[in-house]
């Protein structure tokens, strides 16, 4: 039997039913990742009583320990599985497209059970109000919307559009169209809790290896921290840091003999726009973020057999930086003055409608402040502005840190 190559190791990845366990896991998907080094190793415990002989004796099992690193290119067929053990959840809605879009209002999503096809949202300026009207139907209410902010606008039928509002840009009356696509989804990660059963992951070792050994299971795993990082080329690049509360290879077979493979195909940054405070900025150089989970991995009690009983998160911190290109004072002000701000990434394949080959994912982190640090200069090439920032939650309600993705799985 010849050495096990890395080319032949297969991941797959799916929801624990019951925290530290694979029981009940009967449906798996595929993880394309680039390198996967997590590894679960157990301690041996030496008894240093003095015997009267020079050598020990038989050490006994300690403490099990997994965990390791998973980068990932960003892909909308996949990236959907991690954003929910980072975050939690997604809430499903329905993706949509706009032309002549109204001055100020951004149309986000429609809700999930909402008709596919052309809508109408109205603005009416006296009023500063926004009304929705889906496919088929007529308007519901009308909503105030003049103190800016996200608002949902119902539809007659009760179903409804979501929108983001910036008074400053408001003109006279206008209707924009709303196309609710058919045959796609948009799901909107927001700061929640992860499953509560864990992740599960195996790995299949491949056929160079025996029935009884091929598979390795990780279960009650938990992602530590993601950190997200790229550049004018290449891929958004996501490296998951993961804690598993346990392993094992005596399953002696695939935990699904036909893992769903939703196949990759990784977002270009060709295909990426980075907006700082709602306007697109075509100065960044590089840009990473880390979200870190701040996970508990203490929990080990009598009895546990040397495993974690539970990983449970934390708080929820997010901090990054970014390289820009020095061009006007504009980022340094802000840097300086600690003036709030925001950054949104938005990567596009073909129209970002979110059907087959046209999957958007946006990344929006709000309220954030950088921190001041002034341009070096360090010879008679052009400055750039490294900026490290920090994100924090609004007074009264939960971190805004939101990724949508828009692909053709109805659920994750």
């Amino acid at each position: 039997m010849g050495q096990v190559t890395g080319r032949k190791v297969q991941f797959n990845i799916a929801d624990g039913s019951t925290f530290g366990s694979s029981a009940s896991v009967t449906s798996t998907e595929r993880a394309y990742v680039l390198t996967n080094s997590v590894a679960g190793t157990i301690a041996r415990i030496t008894d240093e009583t003095l015997s009267g002989f020079r050598g020990q004796p038989a050490s006994i099992p300690g403490n099990t320990d997994v965990a390791g690193s998973v980068p990932v290119n960003v892909a909308p067929e996949s990236i959907g599985r991690w954003l929910k053990h980072l975050l939690g959840p997604a809430t499903v809605y329905a993706p949509v497209t706009v032309s002549s879009p109204i001055a100020g209002v951004e149309v986000l999503f429609a809700s999930a059970g909402s008709a596919a096809g052309v809508g109408t949202l109205t603005w009416t300026a006296s009023g500063t109000t926004l009304t929705w009207a889906e496919q088929g139907d007529t308007a519901g209410s009308a909503v105030d919307v003049s103190g800016g902010g996200r608002f949902t606008i119902l539809s007659n039928s009760g179903e409804s559009v979501v929108v983001n509002v910036t008074p400053a840009d408001f003109g006279a009356n206008d209707t924009a169209t709303v196309t609710v696509v058919a045959g796609a989804y948009e799901h909107v990660f927001t700061v929640s809790e992860p499953p509560a059963g864990g992740l599960v992951m195996e790995a299949n070792l491949g056929a160079d290896i025996t029935a009884g050994s091929r598979w390795i299971q990780y279960v009650g795993g938990r992602v530590r921290q993601c950190q997200f990082q790229m550049g004018a080329s290449g891929f958004l690049q996501a490296a998951m840091d993961l804690i598993f509360s346990g392993f094992s290879n005596t399953a002696g077979a695939a935990l699904d003999a036909s893992p769903d493979d939703f196949g990759h195909s990784a977002f270009s940054a060709f295909g990426a726009t980075l907006k700082e405070a709602g306007a697109v900025i075509a100065t960044a150089r590089t840009l990473q973020f880390t979200v870190n989970n701040d996970v508990d991995d203490t929990d080990r009690t009598i009895g546990s057999q040397g495993r974690l009983n539970q990983i449970e998160v934390g708080s929820l911190q997010v901090t990054g930086s970014a390289e820009f290109t020095f061009s006007d004072p504009v980022l340094l002000n802000k840097a300086i003055a600690g003036t709030e701000t925001s950054l949104e990434l938005a990567l596009t394949k073909g129209t970002g409608a979110g059907t087959a080959n046209n999957e958007r994912l946006v990344v929006s982190l709000p309220h954030m402040l950088y921190q001041a640090t002034t341009p070096g200069v360090n010879g008679p090439r052009g400055l750039v502005l490294p900026l490290n920032f920090n994100t924090h939650r609004a007074s009264g309600v939960e971190h805004g840190l939101e990724f949508r993705l828009r692909n053709t799985r109805a659920s994750i």
